[in-house]
């Protein structure tokens, strides 16, 4: 009877180094916010084919915010993303022909830590018309430097759809953040009752033990008098203190 032919042990992919994890978590962001913007489509507005404007959905925007900013990562790293998300947006929108405000540059640490990092900021970046590239050697996020009127409905959208959440957030972080002063003032609160409750046993034990000695001193002295050690010790006899 012949034997079974070897069989080859099953392989695993090397685990992603942070670079390229972080490369694919970018693509896949881009690839969800396209989507979503393909799926919604645009919208044309305006008295007549010569003065339509191309308006964009804010559906897409309203449904990033609520279900990944502010849904994945809490009030106060969505507050700071939004408020930057928005910074970018307006710069451009107030300074539409210089192109510094149109990068974003990935090595920025505040755009690393309030973009890249929290759970929907690179989605909403990408749907408000940037795409990633390269310029002068760094990995960068653009906005078209001729921007179509597509790319800049997008933009405004965005825009607009942050500063209307972003007075709800400010509260929410607002009061996020109270709570937790709340919290680390009930928790400081909470270590002093335990210090002074421990305090107090520590006092009671000591004022036992000095009741005890001062009841044996006084037992061993009628001892030596030959009177009745287990009459009831007066705190007169004892020198004082706390025993009765």
């Amino acid at each position: 009877m012949s034997s079974p032919p070897p069989q080859n042990p099953p392989t695993c992919s090397p685990p992603l180094s942070p670079p390229a994890a972080r490369a694919r978590a970018l693509a896949a962001a881009e690839e969800r916010a396209r989507a979503m913007a393909s799926s919604a489509g645009q919208t044309l507005s305006g008295a007549g084919a010569g003065a339509a404007t191309v308006q964009a959905d804010p559906l897409p925007f309203h449904r990033i915010i609520n279900t990944q900013l502010t849904g994945r990562n809490g009030y106060v790293v969505a507050h700071e993303a939004m408020k930057t998300l928005l910074q970018i947006a307006e710069n451009i929108l107030a300074h539409p022909s210089e192109a510094k405000y149109k990068s974003v540059k990935l090595s920025n640490p505040t755009i690393k830590k309030k973009i890249l990092e929290p759970e929907g900021a690179v989605d909403y970046l990408v749907l408000m018309g940037f795409r990633r590239g390269v310029q002068a050697f760094v990995e960068t996020y653009l906005f078209p430097t001729s921007p179509s009127p597509t790319s800049l409905s997008s933009l405004r959208t965005g825009a607009s759809v942050l500063s209307r959440h972003l007075t709800e957030v400010a509260q929410r972080r607002e009061r996020a953040d109270r709570m937790e002063v709340e919290e680390r003032e009930a928790e400081a609160s909470r270590k002093v009752r335990a210090l002074l409750a421990a305090r107090d046993d520590r006092d009671a034990v000591r004022a036992r033990a000095e009741r005890e000695a001062w009841v044996n001193r006084v037992r061993e002295e009628r001892r030596a008098r030959g009177e009745d050690v287990d009459a009831e010790v007066r705190v007169e006899e004892a020198g004082g203190g706390d025993c009765e």
